[in-house]
Formats: C-alpha cells, sequence, structure tokens
C-alpha cells in the first residue's frame, strides 16, 4: 500500500518535472529537482517491493537528477546557506580535566 502511494506520487512528480521542463515554465534547476524527487520516490517504493531493474535505473536516474539540480544552481544557494550558518559556530576546544 505504501509502495503504491509512492510510486504514484513519484510518477507524479516526474510528470510534473517533465512538463515543466520541456515548457520552460520554471527554471532548469527547479525542473530536475522535481525529477530527482520524483525519481526517488520511486525507487524507494521499487525496493520495498524487493526491487527489480526499474528500481536500479531509477536510483541511478535520481543520482543523476539530484547531480545536475546540485550544479545548475539549486543546490549552490543551499551551499551559500550551510556556510552562512556554519560561520555562526566558533569552533570551542574541549579537553578531558586533568588528573
Amino acid at each position: 500500500m505504501i509502495a503504491l502511494a509512492l510510486n504514484s506520487a513519484g510518477i507524479g512528480l516526474l510528470v510534473i518535472g517533465l512538463a515543466a521542463q520541456l515548457t520552460h515554465r520554471v527554471q532548469e534547476y527547479a525542473a530536475r529537482g522535481l525529477l530527482a524527487l520524483g525519481c526517488g520516490a520511486s525507487t524507494l517504493a521499487g525496493a520495498l517491493n524487493g526491487g527489480s531493474i526499474w528500481t536500479y535505473l531509477n536510483a541511478a536516474l535520481t543520482a543523476w537528477h539530484a547531480y545536475a539540480w546540485w550544479t545548475g544552481g539549486g543546490g549552490d544557494n543551499t551551499r551559500r546557506r550551510l556556510r552562512e550558518t556554519a560561520r555562526r559556530f566558533t569552533p570551542v576546544r574541549r579537553t578531558a580535566p586533568a588528573a
């Protein structure tokens, strides 16, 4: 039941991402993000069903679309925000108390 819901959601996201990419309604990295989410949901559904060649294909497509999303502009802002958040924390050296 859960696998069917995940597979349906994955196919829906794939259709939306593909339509967005073909019509150029959204930026390229946003469409790649939708495609990565759709392939990821389908991969998870396939893994829950026992796995097949389609599960491995979806896993490869998930990795490819996620890489394209990350390098195409979607992940760059995430990387920048993570660096800004990391700057707020100051490192403190903690040593064991001397006996």
